[in-house]
């Protein structure tokens, strides 16, 4: 897996976890994993319905975003900026992919020569959920794990 090898070149520890899109699921993973009792410093959620179960866990547990946990979504959904932070998600431009796939569709409906593959960048859009960490957590990483 790519995540795990370049987590590995960067000296960083990684865990790919499966948690589902609806809200109460995605909620129950990430208490889960906030438990622990070395959880992590930040989330990285391969969509921004995850990344909202993940505001719900740390609500939860009493956890600041991103005080105690830095927190990533992915697809850039309209609601993601008016969160409390605003969450930071990458924006991988749907509207560009499907501008791409009716062409592509299209062209070759027409007999033009086509592409065999697209290539769009994603872009990230940083906000406050990223912010450095600064709650009990960080202090405590910083102190070599023990309590503030």
């Amino acid at each position: 897996m790519h995540v795990n090898a370049e987590a590995e070149r960067l000296g960083l520890r990684v865990e790919v976890v499966v948690a589902p899109q609806a809200l109460a699921e995605a909620t129950d993973v990430a208490v889960g994993i906030l438990a622990r009792p070395d959880p992590p410093s930040a989330m990285f959620c391969f969509n921004d319905s995850i990344a909202y179960g993940v505001y719900a866990a740390t609500r939860e547990l009493g956890l600041a975003v991103p005080g105690d946990v830095a927190v990533c979504g992915y697809d850039d959904h309209p609601m993601s900026a008016l969160l409390t932070p605003p969450l930071t998600s990458v924006d991988w431009d749907i509207d560009g992919i499907v501008h791409d796939a009716v062409r592509l569709v299209v062209d070759s409906i027409e007999g033009k020569p086509r592409e065999r593959r697209v290539v769009r960048e994603p872009a990230l859009r940083a906000r406050q959920s990223t912010d450095v960490p600064s709650g009990a957590r960080a202090a405590r990483r910083a102190d070599g794990g023990q309590e503030p």
